[in-house]
């Protein structure tokens, strides 16, 4: 019997983790498409309040603008890797996920998206967002 509670336990235990992977891609995807489609205000208040701490919703257009938007398009993008964290330089303790993800654009080759989110709020909203080329 209790090898059957400690299956049941353990099966139980990943069967949340990987639900948790998938509510944190999804939030990362859906907000990248929002960004994607030049939705700068709406992505800007789709972030957590600690990144508004930092920003403004000008200052975060006006990046989009002058670093993503030459890029053109998305032809296509692919998670590649992640990182869960307890913490953040600079930031409160709490959960933190980086998503990374392999991302071609219409006028560029293949580059690197990383998208931080945190749930230190009660659900995930990003955090951050890096181009790297």
């Amino acid at each position: 019997m209790k090898q059957w509670v400690i299956a049941v336990t353990v099966l139980f235990s990943c069967f949340a983790v990987a639900q948790d992977d998938h509510a944190s891609s999804s939030v990362a995807r859906e907000w990248l498409e929002i960004v994607d489609a030049e939705n700068y205000f709406q992505s800007y208040q789709l972030t957590d309040n600690a990144f508004k701490d930092v920003l403004t919703a000008p200052q975060w257009e006006d990046a989009l603008n002058n670093i993503r938007l030459p890029f053109g398009r998305v032809v296509w993008r692919s998670e590649i890797k992640r990182k869960e964290m307890n913490s953040i330089p600079g930031w409160p303790r709490g959960e933190y996920i980086t998503i990374e993800f392999n991302t071609k654009f219409e006028m560029s080759n293949a580059i690197i998206e990383t998208v931080t989110l945190s749930r230190n709020s009660g659900e995930w909203r990003p955090i951050g967002y890096f181009i790297k080329l």
